[in-house]
């Protein structure tokens, strides 16, 4: 959040407007945006939520006119109606899969996206070098280590993978970068 709110002081433009001219344009992500165009429509999932779960009791007590959201209930299971969580910074993009993989791509290549420069070198370094380390209660480090935006994951000295996990009501994102395998990966699920 602190984030978005240093893009939009410096940019003089709103998060949103910064993200969709300088990142979604440029990896040419199509598909993905803020909220939902009329292109996005006719194929944009259905976010679902088990019915018998141990958050489904505290729907009543998070929102007000909680039932809008459901559109319907099949198989224990409840399907939602489309919704904005209006939480950017530091979340709200929907988009498809294939989208996320043209990112993914240009974090791989150092910053570059069929040629064109998206992120500069220094900053994909920065972003997938551990800057936090967190310290458990014995004293000793956890294994895992906070870069700038990713989960830096280490076997020893070097970078095993990075991770970035993200979601909303009735849908999750997981990315693993693994840059020594030129492999990446994304799975999204409406579940």
């Amino acid at each position: 959040m602190v984030l978005g709110a240093v893009i939009e002081k410096v940019t003089e433009t709103t998060y949103e407007d910064y993200v969709l001219e300088n990142i979604l344009a440029p990896l040419e992500m199509n598909q993905t945006n803020f909220v939902y165009t009329s292109e996005m429509e006719p194929v944009a999932a259905a976010g679902s939520h088990p019915l018998v779960r141990w958050e489904t009791p505290l729907l009543p007590f998070l929102f007000d006119d909680w039932r809008a959201f459901i559109r319907e209930t099949v198989d224990q299971r409840l399907w939602f109606n489309r919704f904005y969580a209006d939480s950017n910074p530091p979340t709200g993009l929907i988009g498809p899969t294939d989208d996320l993989a043209a990112f993914l791509l240009a974090f791989l290549n150092a910053g570059k996206y069929e040629g064109e420069r998206i992120l500069t070198e220094h900053t994909v370094s920065q972003m997938s070098t551990e800057s936090i380390v967190r310290v458990m209660d014995t004293g000793q480090t956890d294994t895992n280590f906070q870069g700038m935006g990713w989960e830096v994951e280490k076997d020893g000295d070097s970078l095993k993978y990075l991770a970035h996990g993200g979601g909303g009501p009735g849908f999750g994102c997981a990315m693993r970068i693994y840059p020594n395998r030129d492999l990446a990966m994304a799975v999204l699920a409406n579940d």
